[in-house]
């Protein structure tokens, strides 16, 4: 079927649109109402070097010392940041275990290189889980940096440190989850339900031909006057006359409805053979062949009503009636 046919056959059946419509706005219902928002904190670390020289020479600043040295250092405590044991520690406080640890590099293009400074990152179902996920982060980098350290035999006086350069916020929602996952389910179930239609259609359509080609066989099967077996066929009504002569013939009674009914029959069935047809009546044709009966029925029956002694009306309506 073809995008054109497609939507031509909805326009002509807007039950369908509906429906399709009713399919893809409960999905987006369904979409937003299981949708989880998350929510995501950060903070920053710089790793800055141990403080040289002695009470009387002065302590120099430890900010002045930030070389590529303490980058490459800073570069290190990000990967033992990557470790499973820290992962735990993280879930254990209340992250999903979606974490990142990156260093910074410079912005200036002509010396990009790495810095000592540290992006730390978490995610959470809850704001409070996510900023707890980020302090731990924060506490596993300088425990990671001064293990290190001590692996490699550096004394504690001489080790660098890690201070916060931005400490951690509660979290904040990531993106518009809900909203993502309406329009996405949403669209998935329209989709279907489209699909739906394209399959069904031309299966309803052959169906529907089906059923017409069986009717009009029904048609020209039937008999040309079943139509009437539905016609209410109103009784004459009564009247009564005097006999103009003692020896007029009697009068018989007037037709019930049963009577009525019989002879339209045949009447219209007497219409039906004159007509040479050779095939079912339409509804329409049936219906004014059921109303030519009732007109020659009525004339017959006021032609006896006024004439009872012509004995041609009379022998026409009596042969009629016990017909």
């Amino acid at each position: 079927m073809r995008v054109d046919e497609l939507v031509s056959s909805l326009l002509r059946r807007p039950l369908a649109m509906l429906a399709i419509l009713a399919i893809a706005a409960a999905g987006a219902y369904v979409g937003w109402s299981r949708a989880t928002t998350t929510y995501e904190s950060s903070a920053t670390v710089l790793v800055v070097p141990a403080a040289q020289g002695t009470a009387q020479s002065g302590t120099p600043n430890p900010f002045t010392q930030l070389d590529y040295n303490i980058a490459q250092l800073a570069l290190v405590v990000s990967r033992q940041l990557d470790s499973e044991a820290v992962g735990d520690q993280v879930v254990e406080v209340g992250g999903d275990g979606n974490y990142s640890a990156d260093t910074l590099s410079s912005t200036n293009a002509s010396v990009a290189q790495l810095t000592p400074m540290i992006s730390l990152s978490a995610t959470s179902a809850t704001a409070d889980g996510a900023q707890a996920a980020v302090e731990a982060l924060v506490q596993q980098a300088g425990a990671q940096l001064a293990s290190v350290q001590t692996a490699s035999g550096v004394a504690p006086a001489s080790q660098a440190k890690v201070v916060t350069s931005s400490a951690p916020v509660a979290g904040t929602p990531v993106g518009n989850p809900k909203i993502r996952a309406a329009g996405v389910l949403g669209i998935a179930a329209g989709c279907a339900a489209l699909l739906l239609a394209v399959v069904t259609t031309p299966l309803l359509a052959r169906r529907k031909r089906r059923d017409n080609a069986a009717d009009q066989a029904d048609e020209r099967d039937a008999d040309p006057i079943d139509v009437f077996d539905e016609v209410s066929v109103p009784t004459a009504p009564t009247t009564t006359r005097v006999p103009a002569q003692p020896a007029a013939p009697q009068q018989p009674a007037p037709l019930d409805r049963r009577q009525r009914e019989a002879m339209i029959r045949q009447l219209v069935r007497e219409d039906w053979e004159r007509s040479g047809s050779n095939v079912a009546w339409t509804k329409a044709q049936q219906r004014a062949a059921f109303d030519r009966a009732t007109r020659r029925l009525d004339e017959l029956e006021q032609q006896h009503a006024d004439a009872p002694d012509n004995v041609a009306h009379l022998d026409d309506y009596a042969n009629r009636r016990n017909g």
